[in-house]
């Protein structure tokens, strides 16, 4: 079920926007949003990654996740949920393929996104005394998660269908 609502219950200001499916959405600040500039989080199963504090440039974020979507360098079917941590994380380091940009307001992470037939894998690891602040995530774990390439086309296609709108 996808996802456009007001995140009232869940932050104490009603200016923040979510889109896309508890498995994968972004959350949007939405005060004087730009088409091309927006304060947002990607979220993928309950975790949040970016930061809401400094605007993403859209053209280039939406792009790599395009990439990572459509891009035979972002796809390797031997990967499965059973051993893609194993295969993409190496000694408590990413692997040198698949990196992901996603814009300097994810600067503060390295990061990994590849996918199967029906998955899409992320690892993401917060670098040491990273530029913003992020209360919910560790500088010494490696996070881990994959959701259906169905869950990332549909909360991309109303990421732009919401840019669609602005000025």
């Amino acid at each position: 079920m996808l996802i456009l609502r007001k995140l009232k219950d869940e932050m104490t200001e009603p200016n923040y926007i979510e889109i896309g499916t508890k498995e994968f959405s972004f959350t949007i600040l939405n005060i004087n949003p730009q088409k091309s500039l927006i304060s947002l989080t990607m979220n993928i199963n309950g975790l949040s990654f970016g930061t809401l504090d400094s605007p993403t440039y859209m053209p280039s974020f939406i792009g790599d996740l395009r990439k990572l979507l459509q891009a035979p360098c972002h796809k390797n079917y031997n990967l499965t949920i059973e051993n893609f941590l194993e295969n993409l994380c190496i000694n408590h380091d990413l692997g040198d393929h698949y990196h992901l940009t996603l814009e300097e307001t994810f600067d503060d992470f390295s990061k990994i996104g590849v996918r199967n037939q029906e998955s899409i894998f992320f690892l993401f690891k917060l670098h040491e005394n990273p530029f913003f602040t992020y209360p919910n995530l560790s500088e010494k774990i490696i996070y881990a998660e994959h959701v259906t390439i169905n869950s990332v086309e549909s909360a991309l296609k109303k990421l732009m269908d919401y840019l669609a709108t602005l000025p």
